[in-house]
């Protein structure tokens, strides 16, 4: 139930509670409910003259019935209260979600670049002779060719090419003190070797040391830098990044906000496929933010993200059919496209469509 369903309901109980008082407070105590309707008469109308020092008596008094009326205000002012608590409740929930929901974007993001960025460091840094024996058996125990996974062994050698200046090897180096791979978990070693990579123009290190100062992991938190470094990324075509930039014109993070500049970047990001950009850009549609607004063109958008198994573009097309909103409504189609964004564990997606 909305918020302004719950205070209405607050309303009318209260309203029925003094009602049913103040019938009450008649039948029990009816001189309550008197009023005064004899005039009084004018001093010069040959009123009585009391005997000297004899007190006056007091005249006759109205006396309405208050006490419904008090009962009604204490209620009508402890409803609030409680519409007020219920509301902070709720914007503390709300909150909550879109904390967690932007620590497990981050989360996901980074683990993004890891299982990608073998494929995009080929592609971005020439081989490099220095190092690259090493950086290559470290890449073999990591994938654990021919059967000899040892994370361990990975870490050491991408430790030796990168201490040679190998850049993809000082990412992996980075990415293995991220998660513990073969090295004991630490923030602050795995920004120093992203920070080596990016700035040898490697795009994964510069969205990961971009993702490290949105989060403050291993640096202080700077949205500036953060941005600095997705721009550099995204203009190597680093899709994970160009959504990101998109975030920061987006909310203004880092660079100022600019919706236009967000749709240019979410719309690239979509193009190379990625899921988080195009529930962005369904979003802008939604809103009519740096785009006109367009429902349809919204859902097509959420479509394509929930498509490939982003959860909250999943919820987000759950919510279109739910509404009829873009799309002709479908509580069946809802229904399904919840369940599977909850399965990802998507939080909001994981509350029945009626607490809405």
């Amino acid at each position: 139930m909305e918020f302004y369903g719950w205070f209405a309901l607050f309303i009318l109980i209260a309203i029925a509670i003094s009602y049913m008082i103040r019938r009450y407070l008649k039948k029990r105590f009816p001189e309550w409910g008197a009023r005064q309707n004899v005039e009084m008469p004018p001093e010069d109308a040959g009123a009585e003259i009391l005997p000297e020092n004899e007190p006056a008596p007091a005249p006759p008094q109205n006396v309405p019935l208050t006490i419904g009326k008090y009962l009604l205000a204490t209620i009508l002012i402890v409803a609030l209260i409680v519409f007020i608590f219920h509301t902070a409740a709720k914007f503390h929930t709300m909150l909550d979600d879109w904390q967690k929901e932007n620590k497990e974007n981050a989360d996901r993001l980074l683990k993004h670049s890891l299982d990608s960025s073998s494929g995009l460091a080929s592609r971005l840094v020439e081989k490099q002779e220095t190092g690259e024996d090493d950086y290559q058996t470290g890449l073999r125990y990591y994938r654990g060719d021919d059967g000899k996974k040892d994370l361990e062994q990975a870490a050491k050698y991408y430790r030796k090419a990168a201490e040679q200046g190998h850049a993809a090897a000082q990412f992996y180096l980075g990415v293995c003190y991220r998660y513990g791979y073969g090295v004991e978990p630490d923030y602050m070693e795995a920004a120093k070797w992203y920070r080596k990579a990016a700035e040898q123009g490697l795009a994964a290190a510069q969205f990961n040391l971009g993702v490290c100062y949105d989060n403050g992991h291993g640096v202080p938190r700077d949205y500036r830098q953060a941005a600095h470094w997705y721009r550099k990324a995204a203009e190597q075509g680093h899709a994970d990044a160009q959504n990101n930039l998109g975030v920061c014109y987006d909310n203004g993070g880092g660079v100022d906000k600019h919706p236009e500049r967000a749709v240019y970047w979410y719309r690239k990001a979509a193009a190379q496929g990625n899921g988080m950009a195009q529930c962005n850009l369904g979003n802008c549609y939604a809103d009519g933010n740096g785009v006109k607004k367009d429902p349809k063109l919204a859902a097509e958008w959420y479509r394509k993200a929930a498509e490939q198994g982003d959860a909250r573009g999943q919820y987000m097309l759950a919510k279109c059919y739910y509404n009829g909103v873009g799309v002709e409504k479908n509580r069946d189609l809802a229904e399904e496209w919840r369940k599977k964004a909850a399965a990802q564990g998507y939080e909001k997606a994981k509350r029945d469509f009626w607490m809405w």
